[in-house]
C-alpha cells in the first residue's frame, strides 16, 4: 500500500504536465503555463544547437598561423561568399556569438562552413561550426538565379567563458583553415536609462546628379524625426550629390554617415531588378541593427519620404512606453499603419501636406524593432527572433500611431490599387502638424542649409 502511495506522489508532476500540455494543444489560444513549457523547450534546443556547432569544430588549437586582416569592403571567399563585417553578440548571455553580414552568390549555401575566432590573451584559437540564416522568406517568392546575391547571417558560436572576440574568418570546408581574417566589432553593454533611445535607419541613398538635390527634403527630414524622438540617424549612402554630403556632414553629431559598398560581381545597375534591391537593402539594415546593439533600444527603418508620427501622444517615447506597458510579452517589433499623403508637385514639404488616403496601405508597415529581441531586420518588422517562440511583430492600432508616408503619384506596382482606392478616398489629416513646430522646424532647416553651404 505505502509502495503504490509512494509511486503516485513520484509521478504526480508528470500528470499534471501531461494534462497541461494536452490542454495547450487542443485550445487555440494556450494558457500561460503550456506556453512557458514550450519556451524553455525551445530555449534548450537553441542552446543545443550552440553547443553542436561548438563540438563539430574540435578542440581549440595553440596555432600561431593566420590569415591576413581584411580592414574595409566585402572579403570574398571563392566567388560564392562576400563578408562584410563581424560583431560581437552577448545578448544571451550564456549563448554567446560573433554574427556576420554576408551575402552568398547563387542557389545554394556552401554546405560546411567554418569560423576561426581570436580572443583578446588567449593565443589558441577557437573554432566552431557556423549556423547560417537567410534574412530572408520564402513567403515572399521572389525568383532565384546562379547570379542572385542572397542576404544571410553567419553566427558562429562560443563558449561563454571566453570574452573579447578580436578576429573571425569563415572556410568553406574545414575547421582551422586559414583564411582572411575580419576584425570583430566589440560588444558595447547597455547601460540603464529612462530615456528610451530610437536609431532611424536609412538605406542606401542613390542621389547622384545636381539634378538630383534632395538637401532641402533631406535636411526637413531629420529635423522632423528628430523633433518626434529620433535619437540617432544611421544613413547607408551609394552615390549622392555634393551638396547632401555637405548637408549630411552639418548633422553628424546626429547623423552616422555609412558608404553602401558592392561586393566584387554586384553592380549598381543590378539593383534596378527589383527582389536583387530589396535583397541588398536588407544587409544596410542589418548592419544598422547590430550597430545599434547596446546603444538603442530601438531601431526604426525609414526612408527619406516617411514620418512616424505619434497620434495619441506628443513623442516616440512616449509611444513606445505606453506599447510596452499595454503587452505582457513584448514582441520583438511594433508595427504601425502606413497612410499615403500625395502631392501634385515634386519637393512639396510634409508640413504643406494635410491630405491624406482614408485607407492605409494594406499589409504595409513600419515598425520599432527591438534590439535585444530582433536577431534580424526586414524593412517592415522583426524577422527572426533572437529568442525562438518570440512573437515577431504587433501591430500597433491606429489610434496609437501612424506612418506618414509622401508620395507625388502612384507607384507602377500599386497603380489599380491606388487609383481606386487610395486617390479616391481621401480626408483631412493634420496630426503632424500637431507633434512639432512647424515654424521652429523650418527655422532649424534654413539654418543647417546655410551653415552647409547647399544655400548661400
Amino acid at each position: 500500500m505505502m509502495r503504490r502511495r509512494w509511486v503516485c506522489t513520484l509521478l504526480a508532476p508528470l500528470c499534471v504536465l501531461f494534462v497541461l500540455l494536452r490542454s495547450g494543444a487542443e485550445e487555440k489560444e494556450p494558457k500561460s503555463t503550456p506556453r512557458l513549457i514550450v519556451r524553455s523547450v525551445v530555449a534548450y534546443s537553441a542552446e543545443a544547437e550552440h553547443l553542436a556547432a561548438l563540438a563539430a569544430a574540435g578542440s581549440p588549437r595553440d596555432d600561431n598561423g593566420d590569415g591576413p586582416l581584411h580592414a574595409e569592403g566585402w572579403l570574398a571567399l571563392d566567388g560564392v561568399l562576400f563578408l562584410l563585417r563581424a560583431f560581437d553578440d552577448r545578448r544571451v548571455q550564456h549563448l554567446p556569438a560573433v554574427r556576420l553580414l554576408s551575402l552568398v552568390r547563387g542557389l545554394r549555401v556552401p554546405p560546411s562552413l567554418f569560423c576561426r575566432l581570436r580572443f583578446h590573451g588567449h593565443p589558441e584559437v577557437h573554432a566552431a561550426k557556423v549556423l547560417p540564416t537567410e534574412i530572408w522568406s520564402s513567403e515572399w517568392k521572389a525568383p532565384l538565379s546562379n547570379t542572385t546575391f542572397r542576404p544571410f547571417l553567419l553566427t558562429c558560436p562560443y563558449k561563454k567563458s571566453l570574452v573579447q572576440p578580436v578576429t573571425v574568418s569563415i572556410s568553406l570546408q574545414k575547421a582551422f583553415e586559414t583564411t582572411p581574417r575580419l576584425p570583430v566589432v566589440s560588444w558595447v553593454k547597455s547601460e540603464p536609462s529612462n530615456q528610451v533611445s530610437v536609431a532611424v535607419c536609412v538605406k542606401g541613398l542613390n542621389f547622384p546628379s545636381r539634378s538630383d538635390d534632395i538637401s532641402r527634403q533631406i535636411a526637413e527630414w531629420i529635423e522632423i524625426n528628430g523633433a518626434l524622438g529620433a535619437s540617432k540617424f544611421f544613413v547607408y549612402v551609394q552615390k549622392v550629390d555634393e551638396k547632401v554630403q555637405r548637408l549630411l556632414k552639418h548633422y553628424s553629431d546626429r547623423v552616422e554617415v555609412v558608404d553602401e559598398l558592392l561586393p566584387p560581381g554586384l553592380l549598381l545597375s543590378d539593383l534596378s531588378e527589383l527582389w536583387q534591391k530589396r535583397r541588398f537593402e536588407l544587409v544596410s539594415y542589418n548592419d544598422c541593427l547590430y550597430r545599434s546593439i547596446g546603444r538603442h533600444q530601438f531601431v526604426l527603418p525609414l526612408d527619406v519620404d516617411e514620418v512616424l508620427v505619434p497620434v495619441k501622444h506628443f513623442s516616440w517615447q512616449e509611444t513606445l512606453a505606453d506599447l510596452v506597458a499595454t503587452h505582457d510579452r513584448s514582441p520583438a517589433s511594433f508595427a504601425v499603419h502606413n497612410f499615403f499623403f500625395f502631392s501634385s508637385a515634386a519637393n512639396t514639404s510634409p508640413l504643406d501636406l494635410v491630405f491624406r488616403s482614408s485607407y492605409e496601405t494594406t499589409g504595409t508597415y513600419k515598425s520599432f524593432a527591438a534590439t535585444d529581441r530582433t536577431l534580424t531586420l526586414f524593412n517592415h518588422y522583426a524577422l527572426h527572433t533572437m529568442i525562438p517562440g518570440t512573437q515577431r511583430m504587433e501591430v500597433a492600432d491606429q489610434s496609437v500611431a501612424q506612418v506618414n508616408h509622401y508620395r507625388q503619384g502612384c507607384s507602377p506596382l500599386m497603380a489599380d490599387d491606388c487609383q481606386s482606392r487610395y486617390l479616391r478616398f481621401t480626408q483631412r489629416d493634420e496630426i503632424l502638424l500637431s507633434r512639432v513646430d512647424k515654424v521652429r522646424v523650418l527655422k532649424r532647416v534654413e539654418s543647417s542649409l546655410n551653415a552647409s553651404r547647399v544655400i548661400s
